[in-house]
């Protein structure tokens, strides 16, 4: 419905009814308008697929299939979709060019409820995955480091023990990010929970500037060097879409948060400019509730992945 929403939506209507007078006037335009019809009513497939015998033998001469081989590969495709569904097998299929998107916003903002629905939105029919770059899976490299911080904390070096675990991470949020674009290029959506933004220090971001000890210049080095990949990758998204929220109203959302913290993570997305930041889309969530913010967002990544 999504689609056929948006495709009526960039038409013009005047130019349609002439295409079909010079170009399809071998089918009879009441047809079209009763599939039309059917869609907008949202009337089941039975009814849609019953009218589509007409619209059959109109077109008999031009089809490379009859009309019982068209039925058989149309029933097939929606038993294996179907099929998949009901064992939550993950759909193969892919787009001619895979799309990635993310997500990045303050404490309650509703980031995770929307990146739920639309993950659930497109995986009954496109090939979909969700990456929490905030939280990213573990590569080997990460948990050798983190055997070594265990290693360190045991003999109390404190500093080189945080030093592996921000390392840890920081590696593996690159290793996310790599991974979820290998799938794009594959030709599936990606979308990506999270990811560390230039600038902001509260969240997903640096942390071995906090150790004074100078003596581990070159691993906060190292980090660095991590992070600014991390940078040039988020610049290839096809839109990053930053969910802002009053702090005030973050608190208000969270009271069971620490109050302190909520401020200051969610204040860094709220004060940000993010107009010079490649392909970014800003939401206020506060004008905005979920449905409208989610049905907006829908409709971005639509307009994204059909783009012609």
């Amino acid at each position: 419905m999504l689609e056929f929403n948006d495709l009526k939506s960039r038409i013009n209507r005047d130019k349609f009814e002439e295409l079909l007078d010079n170009e399809f006037n071998f089918i009879n335009k009441k047809l079209i308008y009763r599939f039309e019809k059917l869609i907008l009513n949202n009337n089941n497939i039975y009814k849609i697929f019953i009218k589509s015998f007409d619209l059959k033998i109109q077109i008999r001469e031009y089809s490379n299939n009859n009309l019982f081989k068209s039925f058989v590969v149309s029933f097939l495709r929606i038993a294996n979709l179907k099929l998949s569904i009901l064992f939550n097998k993950k759909i193969n299929k892919k787009l001619k060019e895979g799309k990635a998107f993310a997500f990045v916003g303050g404490d309650g903002a509703g980031k995770s409820t929307n990146i739920e629905t639309i993950h659930n939105f497109f995986k009954s029919q496109i090939a979909v995955t969700t990456i929490h770059v905030g939280r990213p899976r573990f590569t080997t490299t990460s948990y050798l480091l983190i055997f070594l911080s265990k290693f360190f904390k045991f003999f109390k070096f404190f500093d080189l023990r945080n030093s592996m675990i921000f390392l840890a991470i920081a590696i593996s949020r690159k290793a996310e990010l790599s991974r979820g674009f290998k799938l794009k290029e594959k030709g599936e959506i990606v979308l990506f929970d999270r990811v560390p933004i230039k600038g902001i220090t509260s969240m997903d971001c640096p942390k071995m500037h906090l150790i004074k000890n100078t003596k581990l210049t070159l691993f906060k080095n190292f980090e660095m060097y991590i992070y600014n990949n991390i940078y040039i990758m988020t610049s290839e998204l096809d839109k990053l879409f930053v969910l802002k929220l009053n702090p005030k109203t973050a608190i208000k959302r969270r009271p069971e948060d620490n109050q302190e913290e909520l401020l200051i993570r969610s204040g860094q997305i709220w004060k940000k400019n993010f107009t010079n930041y490649k392909n970014s889309e800003v939401i206020d969530t506060e004008i905005n509730n979920i449905e409208a913010v989610n049905k907006f967002i829908l409709n971005s990544i639509w307009r994204i992945i059909t783009k012609i």
